[in-house]
């Protein structure tokens, strides 16, 4: 479209991202730093490219009372996805943002027994950690529930029934 445009080299791009993120974390590690109270949520996921990643992400409520999230991290996770190798990664990324113990009070997590072996692994760190919980999600829970229910062979007969009700009204 734009013959006169030269496209970044891929150094150039590295290099202004590096730079964003700098910046972006400076501002981050200042907000924590005012938050009287964390919590913590992580997700790994495994792209087609069949890599797997884990993010990092803190949750708190400002001075303002706003809602204030940020992702702490993204990052490959080569590693078995297990409690205690997740653990060490959220361990990672709390201490790289210089997060005291004082101030990480939970983890809210899906069911998983991994994610529960997590939090029990943190608890045995309290000078790290000093007295977090582990949250189940709410609506993990309900979606878990949900699912649960939709698997009953009547109720997936009235779903069937009305679907073919809304097709014909249609």
């Amino acid at each position: 479209m734009e013959p006169d445009y030269t496209v970044p080299n891929c150094a150039s791009i590295s290099n202004a991202l590096s730079l964003k993120y700098s910046d972006l974390r400076g501002e981050i590690y200042d907000t924590i730093k005012n938050a009287t109270a964390l919590s913590f949520t992580t997700d790994i996921w495994t792209p087609v490219s069949m890599e797997a990643y884990m993010a990092v992400t803190c949750h708190f409520i400002s001075q303002e009372w706003e809602l204030s999230t940020f992702v702490l991290e993204t990052k490959a996770f080569e590693f078995s996805h297990t409690g205690v190798n997740i653990a060490q990664q959220l361990g990672d990324a709390a201490d790289a943002f210089a997060i005291p113990n004082y101030k990480r009070v939970a983890i809210v997590h899906d069911n998983a027994s991994n994610m529960k072996l997590c939090t029990e692994t943190l608890k045995k760190e309290p000078e790290k950690w000093g007295n977090i919980e582990g949250v189940c999600c709410s609506g993990h829970t309900i979606q878990l529930c949900i699912n649960t229910v939709l698997k009953q062979d009547r109720l997936r007969r009235t779903v069937a029934a009305a679907r073919n009700l809304v097709g014909q009204l249609h």
